[in-house]
């Protein structure tokens, strides 16, 4: 059994320019988002992860100076990262997170756009998991799937898991925020023209994704989806997701819980912890509710 734990923060949104940010299911705390951000990448409940990622909208207004903030704080860590680009991260033209990662100069901070073969994919590689990784890289003049995506694949083909990390949801959750009331950012085809690419052989894959700033699991065939809150709005997430393959196969588990209190109404699907393992041919929940498996 080979085991791996990773640290998940998504939708950090920092600004360090104070104006007004508006609010998606809550109004964002833009005010303190990078001393949040600084203080989530440091705290005690994460130190035993081996790696850490963000999964994209680091910089609210996607500026360079806050970016070089974003990349100083997580790589403060002294733990291999990958920090994922998010729509929000294209809105400067010109200004994009790989080129200030280079400017850092952070080695243990990894991004498609800056070099994905790195400390974090080989930490995943060595676990077994090929890697697949989605970056925001435009935003277009198109009326429909407005953004242009990269996929990167990191992996010889052959591994008998995978790993998608997106900050765009790859499965839909549109139904589940209408029958809950809550509001819904789409999902990747909504969003993005997906690149021409070779398919990877249908195995075991489980997607971290952002974006929707809510928690949420989609299940489709061979697919597991997480979505994570955001940190930037109730109710604050941080998480830990344990990735381990033995000889049936992967088995995922997931863990949240918020950097602080509120009493907001929470943007949540699904429960603050779930488990599932992969079976023959499909993933089933452990200690679940079936009708998620």
């Amino acid at each position: 059994m080979r085991s791996l734990r990773i640290g998940v923060i998504a939708d950090p949104h920092v600004a360090l320019e104070e104006r007004e940010g508006g609010s998606w299911h809550n109004p964002f705390h833009l005010a303190d988002s990078l001393a949040r951000l600084r203080a989530a990448v440091q705290d005690p409940w994460l130190q035993p992860c081996d790696l850490l990622v963000v999964l994209g909208d680091v910089a609210h207004w996607g500026d360079a100076p806050t970016m070089r903030a974003v990349i100083r704080a997580v790589a403060d860590t002294r733990r291999p990262v990958v920090v994922l680009s998010g729509n929000h991260d294209v809105l400067v033209p010109g200004v994009r997170l790989a080129e200030q990662i280079r400017s850092v100069g952070a080695p243990l901070v990894t991004n498609p756009g800056a070099g994905l073969a790195g400390p974090a994919t080989t930490l995943l590689g060595e676990a077994g998991f090929a890697v697949e990784v989605h970056e925001v890289t435009a935003l277009t003049e198109r009326d429909s799937t407005p953004f242009d995506v990269q996929v990167s694949r990191v992996g010889t083909g052959d591994e008998p898991a995978g790993v998608v990390l997106s900050h765009f949801p790859v499965l839909s959750l549109e139904s589940e925020c209408a029958d809950a009331g809550l509001r819904y950012a789409g999902h990747l085809d909504q969003l993005a023209p997906i690149p021409a690419t070779p398919r990877r052989p249908a195995c075991p894959t489980v997607i971290l994704a952002g974006h929707l700033h809510l928690r949420g699991v989609a299940v489709e065939g061979e697919l597991l989806q997480v979505v994570f809150a955001a940190l930037v709005e109730p109710p604050f997430d941080i998480s830990r997701v344990e990735l381990s393959l033995g000889p049936a196969g992967p088995t995922v588990s997931y863990e949240s819980r918020p950097m602080q209190p509120s009493t907001a109404r929470l943007p949540v699907l699904a429960p603050p912890s779930g488990s599932w393992t992969w079976s023959v041919d499909r993933w089933a929940a452990v200690d679940r509710d079936p009708e998620l498996t």
